[in-house]
């Protein structure tokens, strides 16, 4: 019982996360793009429109 309790709220999480690579993977994107979308106060227009794609 505790097992497919657990599935079921992990099953969203995933989703999320599996929605997310599926985006990142889209905009060819390296990790330190990714990194510098998140940590740079001014961005490109091509962070911006991903950071707000990503949420």
């Amino acid at each position: 019982m505790q097992a497919g309790n657990m599935r079921e709220k992990l099953l969203p999480l995933i989703m999320q996360l599996n929605t997310l690579t599926m985006r990142l993977l889209l905009f060819d994107i390296s990790i330190k793009e990714l990194v510098a979308i998140f940590t740079q106060p001014v961005l490109t227009n091509k962070a911006f429109w991903i950071r707000i794609q990503i949420g």
